[in-house]
């Protein structure tokens, strides 16, 4: 396992780790990233092998797909359907910790396990993972710790992870970007324009109902071409209707 430096001394993103890291996940590797909200644990989705070693690695279910970082609005339409809700939400909440759960692009090619019809996606507001998806696309991203267990805040702690066997398998790259100890994600499904809350997260749940519940408009006001429907809220379950862990 390499260890990468995940930023310059001024913040700014390392151009060779983004070109390392790049490179191992086109050739089919597992990367650990930090994001704006934990550690994640990254692979490309169109290469079924790796996104089945993040499975894998994490003992995570089968049946619970992966979602998605991309790198704004243009490269999430290239794999999923946002239709006026999504929009209106991405164009308020990202980048950030919203993942909004969509239908999937006909012939998109993601290998994410679970409900092939749909897909959750996230544009990141950390500035190394930006950077790491508009250089390699989008990235089969979940948070880098055992199914069920409280996510690995820190380079240091997944790789004491992988040493010990709770996370089986090693990643290619390990990108140390210092600690991170926000919430996972807020998630969203907007399927069939109706607002449902699958995980209430890092970002509160009332602005993201106050965006949905203004007809065509997002928060800043900016119309939209069609109605934003109706509101339904599940604030402590995952979209299958299990509790979040």
């Amino acid at each position: 396992m390499v260890v990468l430096p995940a930023f310059h001394p001024g913040g700014e993103p390392r151009e060779d780790s983004l070109n390392e890291a790049a490179s191992a996940l086109r050739s089919g590797g597992i990367v650990a990233i930090p994001t704006d909200t934990v550690y994640g644990l990254a692979a490309l989705p169109g290469i079924p092998e790796a996104t089945a070693a993040i499975f894998e690695a994490k003992g995570r279910p089968a049946d619970l797909e992966l979602p998605v970082l991309v790198s704004g609005i243009e490269q999430a339409e290239s794999i999923a359907v946002l239709e006026t809700l999504g929009r209106a939400l991405a164009m308020s909440f990202w980048p950030g910790g919203l993942t909004i759960v969509c239908p999937r692009r006909s012939g998109a090619g993601l290998h994410l396990g679970g409900d092939e019809s749909s897909v959750g996606i996230r544009c990141p507001a950390d500035r190394f993972a930006a950077s790491l998806v508009a250089l390699a696309g989008p990235l089969a991203t979940t948070s880098a710790n055992p199914h069920g267990m409280p996510p690995l805040c820190s380079a240091g702690e997944i790789a004491a992870a992988v040493r010990s066997g709770e996370l089986w398998g090693v990643p290619v790259v390990l990108v140390d970007g210092g600690e991170r100890r926000g919430r996972p994600s807020t998630v969203v499904d907007v399927r069939g324009g109706v607002l449902r809350c699958l995980r209430e997260g890092s970002v509160a749940l009332e602005p993201v109902m106050d965006v949905a519940g203004r007809p065509g408009s997002d928060r800043h006001g900016r119309r939209g071409s069609e109605p934003v429907m109706d509101v339904a809220g599940r604030p402590d379950s995952d979209r299958h209707g299990r509790p979040a862990s």
